[in-house]
């Protein structure tokens, strides 16, 4: 398996000098739960892995790949709690066998990546003063 996504991110802060708790700070979370995520006790959601991705300023798509590749092989559903009618979807078809493992992880890489696009041209739509 993969390296887990608390491994990542634990690597991610090094890198960068921040603490667990700066990071639970950013992302409006406990340091506990921020803690839970390091040692790979759960806590993680695709909007708490965009967030993450955020604040270390790396790409979304990174992030959420770190994050699948380290579920890979677990048999866990990858978003116990869907954000959003897609990825609900998503996972709907997943359980359901009608589509693969990768198809999935293909699916939600690119729901990512839909979202940061359209995060990118709001902020290029901006009204400029």
């Amino acid at each position: 398996m993969a390296t887990s996504f608390g491994q990542w991110l634990k690597e991610q802060l090094e890198r960068r000098g921040l603490s667990q708790r700066q990071l639970a700070l950013a992302v409006n979370k406990t340091p506990s739960h921020i803690s839970q995520v390091i040692n790979d006790r759960g806590g993680l959601s695709p909007d708490l892995v965009n967030e993450i991705a955020d604040v270390l300023e790396v790409p979304r798509k990174a992030a959420l790949q770190a994050w699948i590749d380290s579920q890979s092989g677990e048999g866990e559903e990858l978003t116990r709690e869907p954000v959003d009618p897609d990825l609900a979807r998503i996972n709907e078809l997943w359980r359901d066998g009608k589509i693969s493992e990768r198809d999935k992880k293909v699916m939600l890489l690119l729901a990512a990546q839909n979202e940061e696009d359209e995060r990118q041209d709001s902020i290029g739509k901006t009204p400029s003063n």
